[in-house]
């Protein structure tokens, strides 16, 4: 419900931050997904797994912390460029924080090679080897539904239309947009490294009764 309530209302948002912010209620019903049990019956145990959700976590909150910062700086002091037809071809005139926004949303629609899409295919993948093939399946066409409304926002920002003066961007936030880029992108060739560690510290066993 979450996925198809976040997603379907993304797509008719007019606003960039609502979208964004509609984008997260779809984001977490996909991290629910990642909290079916794995039954154990010789032992009449389940266990809860959290390996692919830390990674989802951790992935999602970079893609959507640089997300945010890179409309900021499109959108300019005034603000204006919060609505889609303001950020119309704001890419072209501030081309890093187009380009920045563009890996953070290619993140968000699982896009290879971004950590969006890594943390996707291990959610997707636990459901399937639990025997959920068929929520895989409803998810898997969900984000299809995701990706329109994300690459609607990216054709409007790097569109033709005559973009207004570039505002200029601060060095923080520029370092900030290329050191959270360079994350969602590297962060892939790892994740045994967060997944171990969400197993490691949030690995629950559940007595079945």
């Amino acid at each position: 419900v979450s996925i198809v309530i976040g997603n379907f209302s993304a797509l008719r948002q007019t606003s960039a931050r609502r979208l964004i912010a509609y984008s997260s209620v779809a984001h977490a019903g996909y991290m629910l997904l990642a909290l079916p049990l794995t039954m154990d019956a010789s032992s009449g145990t389940s266990t809860l797994q959290l390996g692919s959700l830390w990674f989802y976590v951790v992935g999602y909150a970079i893609a959507t912390a640089g997300a945010l910062t890179a409309i900021a700086s499109l959108s300019g002091k005034e603000d204006q460029g919060d609505q889609l037809h303001g950020l119309a071809g704001q890419g072209r005139a501030q081309p890093f924080n187009g380009l920045m926004l563009t890996v953070f949303i290619a993140s968000f629609a699982g896009v290879p090679p971004t950590v969006g899409f890594l943390g996707k295919f291990l959610v997707f993948g636990d459901l399937v080897a639990k025997g959920y093939v068929i929520v895989a399946i409803v998810g898997m066409l969900m984000a299809v539904v995701g990706a329109a409304y994300y690459f609607k926002l990216l054709v409007t920002v790097w569109s033709a239309n005559k973009p207004a003066a570039p505002t200029g961007t601060q060095t923080l936030a520029r370092w900030s947009l290329a050191l959270a880029a360079v994350a969602v992108v590297i962060l892939i060739v790892w994740p045994n490294a967060l997944t171990r560690h969400g197993v490691s510290t949030v690995s629950a066993a559940v007595s079945i009764r």
